[in-house]
């Protein structure tokens, strides 16, 4: 990646990929909502290489990746963290077209109402992090390490909450 001066940016999705998910049956089911809005991010993502390269995208959601790559590829870049502001932008971009789409909407409809809520928290989490993460010391290249460890917490604070929510939910007759 380091010919197209990609180096580290991909890190934080790269880490909730491949480390976040695995071992979570809401999260790293192939057939699942989880894995297809994954599918549609990183379609979003390629849609936006195609476009910096002249071709053709697949989907409409990598307007904001086509600018970010022409960016990343410009040596007279204002800063790192207007290119870090884009990136992230981009990644949101991509993530609210996934949600926009039909399938997606049909996946999630057909998981747990548990699952359901799961899955919002940590969408929550991670909108939150593309928001903040421009005004802060995390940046999308170096972020995942301090993301990771927001992932042991999660889990333990994910039951906390999940629980409570759960039994509200249901001790209420829903």
């Amino acid at each position: 990646m380091s010919s197209n001066k990609l180096e580290a940016w991909f890190n934080d999705i790269r880490g909730v990929i491949a480390d976040f998910f695995v071992g979570d049956s809401t999260f790293d089911d192939m057939g699942g909502y989880v894995a297809y809005m994954d599918a549609a991010v990183l379609q979003a993502i390629n849609d936006g290489w195609q476009m910096n390269e002249g071709k053709q995208p697949v989907g409409a959601g990598g307007l904001l990746w086509a600018e970010f790559f022409r960016q990343n590829e410009n040596t007279k870049v204002k800063s790192k963290s207007s290119l870090d502001k884009l990136r992230l932008d981009a990644e949101q971009y991509g993530v609210d077209y996934a949600r926009s789409l039909p399938e997606s909407q049909r996946r999630y409809s057909q998981e747990s109402i548990e699952d359901q809520i799961k899955v919002d928290v940590f969408l929550w989490g991670a909108d939150l992090y593309r928001s903040l993460c421009p005004c802060g010391p995390v940046n999308p290249r170096d972020g995942w390490p301090y993301l990771s460890k927001l992932g042991g917490l999660g889990n333990a604070a994910s039951r906390f909450v999940y629980g409570s929510y759960i039994s509200g939910v249901y001790g209420a007759g829903y």
